[in-house]
């Protein structure tokens, strides 16, 4: 089996649950693996992180600019034939698009992987799963002379910084393969210069073990409703209607709660929202959670409700939804809208309700759709975790990402 290093985003991280599935399906196949991450984790991540031992295989390596020269100065002192050899081995990158700034802080770059690289050890392969951490270990694997492979999980949201032109033209020309979810991001990843034979569809997995199917009653309009919602807190999660559609229900005399998941820059402007429209009693805005907490939430509402909105084909976009698997194969009935690659895992009227985007109404419809209707409910929630089983158990997908892998590796 080959050795491949992992590049990730933050490692651990509680709000990036699919790495941790992602690392175990490789331990399950047999894959040795090393992890670099970009920013250390924030304290807080899912206990299985420990149990399978995923924080050993992490690399002592940085590639912030002051990480960088400071070890260099350390390799310079202390191993100077070291420095002198990793500068005449290296070279400036000729791009003429960059700014001799970039083209230096580049050429230190691939000096620091030249001067370090016996700590990853043997590695076959390269995985990021990040675009512009693609493009920084573009230079470590021409170094290695190993292929480099990319899973594009969509664009960035608003407000964080997205990879040049001319940085993706070069990326996506020496990517060997490109991972995407849907249909849809794979027309997406197309939009931005990624040849079309590079680009295999395998849609992201959840463990079916962590999300234990729960039968539940069906909602009425004459007993408490409970309402989830996991995400960002973004306003391209719509959370500002989805809180405008819970007046619209009370108002029509349901008992709602509706809690809400997740970390985000909108939680302040969330928290006003709700104050202004009187739902204080009815809301609850909680951080992310440790999975069996999040589980406890899944088996006991009724309605998963994701607000996504569509904004331009090259703006974030739900790429897929996981957390829409995550309800479906619980037992929460998802109720989300018709956009980005969601419609490519929700089957309209079978496993759960799509709805038009923006739209407060729409929200309402759906729930009373639901609720007026205890046979459906029924059939969504059996439909849901059939659905999960046959298409995004993290075994099946796992299999299939490891056979490419391992083809990829040489294996």
């Amino acid at each position: 089996m080959p050795r491949i290093l992992v590049v990730a985003p933050r490692f651990p991280s509680l709000n990036q649950a699919w790495m941790d599935t992602y690392l175990e399906q490789l331990q399950k196949a047999g894959i040795e693996f090393c992890i670099y991450s970009a920013m250390a984790g924030d304290g807080v991540y899912h206990r299985k992180v420990d149990e399978l031992g995923l924080r050993d295989h992490v690399v002592d390596f940085s590639l912030q600019t002051n990480n960088v020269l400071k070890a260099l100065l350390q390799v310079a002192l202390k191993r100077p034939m070291k420095f002198l050899q990793a500068f005449w081995s290296t070279r400036m990158p000729g791009n003429p698009s960059a700014s001799l700034r970039e083209r230096w802080m580049t050429r230190l770059k691939v000096m620091h992987f030249f001067c370090v690289r016996e700590r990853f050890g043997h590695i076959d392969l390269i995985h990021s799963h990040a675009e512009h951490l693609a493009y920084d270990f573009l230079q470590f694997a021409r170094q290695l002379h190993v292929p480099i492979m990319l899973t594009f999980h969509g664009l960035p949201p608003t407000g964080v910084g997205q990879l040049v032109g001319w940085k993706r033209a070069e990326l996506y020309a020496e990517l060997r393969a490109v991972l995407v979810n849907t249909l849809f991001t794979q027309r997406q990843v197309e939009g931005l210069g990624c040849p079309g034979d590079k680009i295999h569809i395998i849609p992201q997995g959840i463990p079916l073990e962590d999300f234990p199917f729960v039968q539940r009653d069906s909602p009425s309009r004459h007993a408490p409703l409970r309402l989830l919602t996991v995400g960002r807190y973004h306003r391209d999660n719509g959370v500002g209607y989805l809180l405008v559609a819970l007046r619209r229900l009370l108002d029509q005399g349901l008992d709602v709660h509706w809690h809400f998941v997740g970390e985000g820059p909108h939680r302040r402007a969330m928290v006003r929202l709700v104050e202004r429209l009187g739902l204080q009693a009815s809301v609850t805005i909680h951080a992310a959670m440790q999975l069996a907490e999040l589980r406890s939430y899944l088996q006991s509402c009724h309605l998963f409700v994701l607000g996504s909105s569509f904004n331009g084909l090259h703006r974030w976009i739900e790429t897929q939804g996981v957390v829409l698997q995550e309800a479906q194969a619980s037992g929460c009935v998802p109720i989300a809208t018709a956009v980005g690659g969601i419609v490519e895992c929700i089957h309209d009227g079978s496993d759960g309700l799509l709805i038009k985007d923006k739209s407060s109404r729409a929200v309402v419809r759906a729930v009373a759709q639901v609720i007026d209707a205890p046979l459906l409910y029924r059939e969504l929630q059996q439909q849901g975790r059939r659905n999960v089983e046959q298409r995004f158990s993290a075994e099946v997908v796992g299999a299939r990402v490891a056979a490419l892998i391992s083809r990829l590796g040489g294996a």
